[in-house]
């Protein structure tokens, strides 16, 4: 554990610690879990939610279906306007599913919203998002969020998954952009 890092010209400094991210999504899977009343499809929301959902997914003791979707809205360490959204299998999995999108982060809140949006559109009889990182003061768009495991400001951070150009993804650790 770096106290500091660079990653091509940004420095960064630790924020939060691995163990206790981890303790943290143990205790958000275990509240999601507790609140649970029937099945659901859990959509994590690749690349970036991966390390998050991985984790938050090992602590579920209740079945779940698994469906992938990979979206972006970031180049660098600014958002863009652009929102790519693929989805890894097709999407008549959709129609009168519980759907939980697991998300790295809510920022904008923009992707969530979307993907909602998206969602009902195909029919889904419901949809929530849990997050690891929420950013309340950066939120623009509305969405179901109702578990989330950090509430931070409005600072760009790296590691467990988040990256910067598909760069520091890899750390156990998260650091804030100084």
């Amino acid at each position: 554990m770096d106290a500091k890092l660079k990653i091509n010209e940004h420095e960064f400094e630790l924020f939060i610690a691995q163990d206790k991210i981890e303790d943290r999504i143990a205790e958000m899977a275990w509240r999601f879990s507790s609140d649970l009343k029937s099945e659901v499809a859990m959509v994590p929301v690749m690349a970036g939610a991966f390390y998050f959902a991985s984790r938050f997914l090992s602590h579920i003791d209740k079945p779940y279906r698994l469906f992938g979707v990979q979206a972006s809205s970031y180049k660098g360490v600014n958002q863009s306007e652009e929102l790519a959204i693929s989805f890894l299998k097709d999407d008549r999995w959709i129609k009168d599913a519980h759907l939980v999108i697991l998300e790295d982060i809510i920022d904008s809140g923009r992707t969530a919203h979307e993907l909602e949006k998206y969602f009902y559109s195909k029919g889904a009889a419901r949809v929530e998002v849990v997050a690891l990182f929420y950013k309340p003061e950066q939120q623009r768009f509305e969405c179901n969020l109702t578990h989330y495991g950090f509430e931070i400001g409005p600072e760009f951070i790296v590691g467990y998954g988040l990256d910067v150009d598909e760069e520091g993804r890899y750390l156990k650790d998260v650091y804030r952009k100084q």
